[in-house]
């Protein structure tokens, strides 16, 4: 979030009564006009419109409408008011200004309407936050008929001076915007935040308390009521911060310089009460009571840091503010909360990566943390944070004097909230870069357990470590794009069970609250998400359990938004005992993680026995741990060891610990020791942890000599390309590191590869709320082939391997890539990729290649048609069954032909007239196979290999391997095709050179082809398969 704009306090007694005045005439004459409707009106409700970007600050918007009457008006009375100011004009002359989007402005404008054509002009202006004008008229004609005109998507606007595109002469006020784009609807009278403004309910808190917006916009959870119980004054600012005291009284602090509310609850005696306190306490974006005191994470205010307020006089006020911590950070990542551990006894404080560390005096995380990229990084493409490197986003825990701060753990973007749940294990939200949106390197808001010594992989511009790599986290479950804010646990609410043990994120862009119900997985847990409370807008900032009456109080507000305060409470039959929140499955695993992260501290020889045990774990968070403790131990006291581990797992965690923290001396020793390693007999996951720990080695421990990374290139290859995309990225990354000459001609084919991707947590619904989502919404549309995008990154600096043909191949991709879209970064990294991709040609290409590119950007060349999807991960099994189910007989032909050529069969396999011929014959293949057998020759390709079809392995006697089809000799040397998804490209390799050729086991077509299917495709394919005509 930014810093908000000012808002002067209403604290005398003249303006208090001067403000309260206004608006209850403003109430009274709104509510007078609406009583003057005849029963019958039945008047259409309002709309607010505005444009598609959402807040424009004070640049204005020019609204027209023209209203036709049928005669002169024997009365006609309008309301308008604007979030936040308006001017509006009827035919040409103003009748008022809005300037207080609460208070609605009345005018009689009989004497200005005539029969005929009418025209209503509006300048509008939004400083910020929720945007949105609208307009209310009531007519009545001489026959005493009342007709009513509102706004809605019938009206017109434009963002531009109209004299600029109409000319000086033309007064669009009375002729209108002939070319104005049709205006955005952003919600109905009634809606949040605003509030039935027209019919009195948006008219005074005590009126507003009353309304259950539940039958609004607001959506919840069966079963739960949302009540709006205080409509925050402009004066008190916009409220960011909850928290609530001994006494059941909730604290609110206002992002800019309002500064700090204390809130009374309404009881049936009296009505909500809201105090100043008096302290110089702002910008406060966490709040905590513990020990007797109101701890504030402020940012920006009084100068960010972690401040305690206490009443030491017992008056009730505090006296006493001291800063237990400057912070060096501000703005939207600046520091954030702050929450009470587990055992009572320490504070945890968050802040986002542009933060500097509070120079904690300790450290669970192993102080070596660097960027780790093995192939250059590019920075965001419009600049966002091109200085802010490694460790990013951070978590501390300190006592309650603030005086020993300690680093629990590290790598995130932008968490706001933390939260502990039933088993005292801690949970942020973190945030995204909706700007990456459409590239690999985009990583959804998600919810993070914070363990320990944890990193989350977070790194600048295109380098955040993928959720595979061993030496960073998973999250518990992506949640999808937003903005994180405020995240509370469930623990006290007088809620059902399930509720009561969720944690609570709070998404301020698209208005959610969602419940996180976690489940048990190994040492830590999964999830699924629900949201709990949603509607458009509802920037919701943070959230609190009262521990009084057990109801959740969240407010709205941020970025100078208006604010409001709800309750929310449960109204159904299930029972809302008390539960402890704490899971018994996973508690044995949890214990062993805990005694690892107890580690996490220099110790002694006999520590490292217990560390050395779990180093193998089949559990991803107990192994991370005990690497982590094991990175606190001297180098010295466990190298040998790690060098010599025999259990492959122990070798490849305690190598990444030994890559991170050793000498380049330890280079050759690391990769011998990895050499040891049989990659067929390693799990997926160990091969990326291989592949990783090469990388580690590398960036940190220096190059490889040329012998080795030509035996490592000769040991990697054979596997390229691999089972998995996450296979083929790393040894796409890692094989173009090596300079391997195979990388071009091996990976340019799979640029014509559509996996038809689609991120399950992307929600239309929930994308529609907000200016932010349009974004997302272009993915959905457009699909960017992120796996596509991964090899174009590698190859815009691979060296080895190119001719003329596959460098046009290449650049021909860009023009093909253009039809994606994404975040507001996207396309430039697509750009930066082609720029520097001509930095490596020839300087004899350069130019050509560079016309080619310019050429191809304005022709839509031939491409293979898509899936529509959403694809998944298919099995022999899945297939199978879907088959038998479902049944082959009238499937659409048409469809499966496409399918044919979308999986990429059509480029190696002949059916009929069309087709390849670097693979069998399908034709015929569906009078020999059934749709199981079908299904395993797609999906298992390396399972059966045909003699005509074999790949072969050239062994050379520098110990490098060639793989591919031996197309024959010549002239002393044997030609070998590569990859047959490129023909023309074919190696010669003296026949001198060659120690061996051997046949391969690998077959030349790729693996799950058809999981960018979706069930329906996948049945036309094979019915198409099995068809025999073309």
């Amino acid at each position: 979030m930014v810093e908000l704009f000012n808002f002067a306090d209403c604290t005398t007694y003249r303006s208090f009564f001067t403000m309260f005045s206004y608006r209850i005439l403003s109430i009274f004459i709104a509510l007078a006009f609406l009583f003057h409707l005849e029963v019958n009106a039945a008047p259409t409700k309002a709309k607010w419109i505005w444009d598609a970007k959402g807040d424009r600050p004070n640049e204005p918007l020019y609204f027209v409408k023209s209203v036709d009457l049928s005669s002169a008006p024997k009365a006609a009375k309008v309301l308008f008011t604007c979030d936040n100011s308006s001017t509006v004009f009827i035919n040409g002359k103003s009748i008022g200004a809005s300037g207080n989007w609460s208070s609605p402005v009345f005018v009689d404008i009989k004497k200005l309407l005539k029969k005929g054509g009418n025209s209503i002009a509006v300048i509008a202006r939004n400083s910020g936050g929720p945007a949105g004008f609208v307009l209310q008229l009531e007519v009545t004609n001489a026959d005493d008929k009342k007709v009513m005109f509102v706004t809605d998507e019938s009206w017109r606007f434009t963002d531009k001076e109209p004299k600029d595109i109409l000319g000086e002469e033309t007064n669009w006020k009375m002729e209108g915007l002939p070319d104005g784009q049709k205006a955005v609807l952003v919600g109905t009278m009634g809606d949040s935040p605003w509030g039935h403004l027209f019919s009195g309910g948006g008219a005074s808190p005590l009126a507003r308390r009353q309304v259950d917006v539940a039958n609004n916009t607001l959506r919840h959870t069966a079963g739960f009521k949302v009540e709006m119980i205080y409509d925050v004054p402009r004066s008190q600012g916009s409220w960011v911060s909850l928290a609530v005291d001994g006494k059941g009284r909730i604290y609110a602090c206002d992002q800019g310089r309002a500064g700090l509310y204390r809130i009374t609850l309404p009881s049936e005696e009296q009505e909500i009460s809201v105090e100043k306190m008096d302290v110089e306490m702002t910008g406060g974006q966490g709040m905590l009571w513990a020990f007797d005191s109101l701890y504030v994470c402020a940012n920006g205010g009084p100068g960010s840091g972690l401040y305690r307020l206490k009443d030491t006089t017992g008056d009730d006020q505090f006296d006493k503010l001291e800063k237990l911590r400057a912070i060096s950070g501000g703005g939207e990542h600046g520091p954030h909360d702050v929450e009470l551990g587990p055992n009572g006894k320490k504070l945890y404080v968050v802040a986002g990566n542009m933060t500097r560390l509070p120079s904690p005096e300790s450290s669970l995380v192993p102080k070596v943390w660097q960027e780790d990229q093995l192939l250059p990084r590019m920075p965001d493409a419009r600049g966002h944070a091109r200085s802010v490197m490694a460790p990013g986003g951070w978590v501390c825990r300190t006592d309650p004097e603030g005086k020993a701060w300690e680093l629990v753990s590290t790598g995130f973007r932008n968490t706001y909230g933390i939260a502990f749940n039933g088993d005292g294990e801690l949970f942020g939200y973190d945030s995204d870069m909706e700007w990456d949106a459409g590239s690999p390197w985009y990583r959804p808001t998600r919810i993070c357990h914070a363990v320990n010594g944890g990193e989350f992989g977070w790194r600048n511009g295109s380098g955040k470590f993928p959720s595979y790599y061993a030496d960073t986290l998973p999250a518990v479950v992506d949640i999808g794009p937003g903005s994180p804010t405020g995240v509370i646990s469930g623990s006290g609410a007088k809620f059902p069970s399930k509720y009561q043990s969720a944690i609570y994120a709070l998404d301020w862009t698209y208005g959610s609250i969602w419940a996180i119900h976690l489940k048990p997985e190994g040492s830590s847990y999964n999830a699924v998400r629900e949201e709990f409370v949603g509607g458009k807008p509802l920037p919701v900032t943070d959230a609190i359990i009262h521990p009084k009456n057990g109801s959740m109080y969240f407010a709205v507000g941020g970025r100078g938004s208006k604010s409001f305060l709800y309750k929310v409470s449960y109204s159904g039959n299930e029972s809302t005992k008390a539960v402890s929140g704490s899971f018994a499955d996973g508690k044995g695993l949890r214990t062993i993680r805990r005694s690892m992260e107890d580690l996490q501290r220099p110790g002694n020889k006999g520590d490292l026995d217990e560390i050395w045990k779990n180093l193998g774990s089949d559990d991803r968070f107990i192994r991370n741990a005990a690497r982590i403790a094991l990175e606190h131990q001297p180098v010295d006291t466990w190298s040998t060891k790690a060098l010599w581990a025999k259990d492959p797992q122990t070798l490849l965690s305690a190598v990444t610990a030994l890559a991170r923290n050793g000498s380049s001396d330890l280079r050759d020793k690391i990769l011998l020791a990895l050499d040891r390693l049989d990659w067929l007999k390693l799990s997926e996951f160990q091969q990326l942890h291989l592949l990783r720990n090469y990388g580690l080695v590398f960036t940190r421990l220096g190059r490889p000599t040329p012998k080795a990374a030509a035996k490592l290139t000769s040991k990697l290859d054979p596997h390229y390309p691999g089972a998995s995309d996450a296979l083929n990225r790393e040894l796409c990354i890692m094989l173009t590191y090596l300079e391997a000459d195979s990388v071009p001609a091996k990976t340019i084919p799979m640029l014509a590869q559509n996996r038809n991707e689609q991120d399950e947590y992307l929600d239309t619904k929930l994308l529609v709320r907000s200016g932010y989502g349009n974004a997302f919404l272009a993915t959905l549309d457009s699909r960017p082939e992120k796996q596509q995008i991964n090899y174009a990154y590698c190859l815009r600096v691979a060296k080895a391997g190119w001719t003329p043909s596959l460098r046009k191949s290449f650049f021909s991709w860009f023009n093909n890539a253009k039809r994606f879209r994404g975040g507001n970064s996207f396309s430039g990294f697509l750009n930066n990729i082609k720029k520097e991709a001509l930095k490596n040609v020839p300087d004899v290409e350069r130019s050509q290649l560079a016309a080619l590119s310019e050429e191809l950007t304005t022709t839509i060349s031939a491409v293979l048609p898509r899936a529509k999807g959403p694809g998944r991960t298919w099995t022999v099994e899945t297939v199978g069954k879907l088959a038998e189910k479902e049944g082959l007989n009238n499937r659409d032909l048409k469809n499966g032909h496409a399918m044919f050529k979308a999986g990429l069969c059509a480029n190696c396999h002949r059916f009929g007239s069309e087709g390849g011929l670097g693979g069998p014959d399908l034709t015929g293949a569906g009078t020999r196979f059934g749709p199981r057998d079908l299904a395993d020759a797609i999906l298992n390709p390396n399972n059966v290999i045909s003699d005509q079809y074999q790949n072969s392995v050239v062994v050379k006697k520098d110990g490098t391997e060639q793989f591919g089809r031996i197309l024959g000799e010549e002239d002393g040397h044997i030609l070998i095709m590569p990859t047959p998804m490129a023909p023309d490209h074919v190696l010669k390799i003296s026949k001198t050179e060659i120690d061996e050729t051997k046949p391969s086991k690998l077959s030349a077509m790729m693996p799950g082809l058809i999981n960018s299917m979706n069930p329906d495709e996948v049945l036309d394919l094979l019915a198409f398969l099995r068809s025999g005509v073309n």
